[in-house]
């Protein structure tokens, strides 16, 4: 009751003219000043609950759409979904785990790799290597690998090959990213590979098609060049990076030819 009793009288007290209270006492008020606090409460007491009614409303709704909506408690934080960064490490990380597992399987074969897409690394004779490095792959092999210029983009930045085999990464000199290349094993000695995904080679284009649209690629198209039905992916860099690109390149027949992953769309 005394708790009423002071907020009407502050109510009141601010339903008067700015004057009447700054210059001096108060007068008593009047019963038409009661009827105006009355009111006041009245409509407070009207928006409270409209507002219950809506919180019921939107609950409803929620459960009549069958949307498992989290609705947040007064004075609690709703916990938060996980960031799409935060996904895509959680599989890399999973990808990770399943590629070093093959690696460990295959680690006695020297004509065949691990491919690792959603963490551009690959697995030859159980070891990791990063794909955007393969030239300090062909180094630590010591294989004989020299750079074969391929051309220059727009800013005067040479493109190089580095190749060993049917395995070769095109890279420009200034750029730690390139484009990681390996084509259908035509020679004794090439190399045969195997994904986490499942595909390698001798898959089917329906493998290749089925498997890798996952949580870190996604499917961009399929598209057709010089008799060749390409299948892309990719994943989305942000807007000051190259999307990682991922293609899968058939012939006529649709057996596999040649794979391509990294900056493609880089001219």
């Amino acid at each position: 009751m005394k708790r009423k009793c002071l907020m009407t009288a502050f109510l009141l007290t601010l339903s008067l003219p700015f004057g009447s209270w700054a210059q001096g006492p108060q007068p008593t008020p009047t019963p038409g000043d009661s009827l105006q606090v009355e009111k006041l409460e009245l409509e407070i007491e009207k928006l409270k609950l409209e507002n219950e009614r809506l919180k019921l409303e939107m609950k409803s709704l929620q459960i009549g759409n069958g949307t498992a909506v989290a609705v947040p408690v007064e004075g609690t934080s709703p916990t938060p979904s996980p960031t799409p960064a935060k996904k895509d490490a959680r599989f890399a990380l999973d990808m990770a785990a399943k590629a070093e597992a093959l690696a460990k399987e295959n680690a006695n074969d020297e004509h065949k790799v691990v491919l690792d897409f959603s963490n551009g690394e690959f697995w030859y004779k159980g070891v990791r290597s990063k794909m955007n490095d393969f030239k300090v792959f062909c180094s630590d092999e010591k294989l004989n690998v020299k750079p074969l210029f391929l051309k220059y983009d727009i800013n005067g930045d040479s493109m190089n090959r580095f190749q060993y085999r049917n395995l070769y990464l095109d890279i420009y000199s200034m750029q730690s990213r390139g484009v990681f290349n390996l084509e259908a094993p035509k020679k004794d000695g090439d190399f045969a590979f195997v994904t986490p995904e499942s595909p390698g080679t001798g898959s089917s284009f329906g493998d290749f098609r089925n498997h890798f649209e996952t949580a870190y690629f996604t499917f961009d198209k399929e598209d057709r060049q010089k008799g060749f039905r390409i299948l892309r992916f990719k994943h989305t860099a942000g807007f000051l990076g190259f999307d990682d690109v991922l293609e899968f390149w058939f012939d006529k027949k649709d057996d596999f030819v040649s794979l391509k992953w990294g900056m493609l769309d880089k001219k």
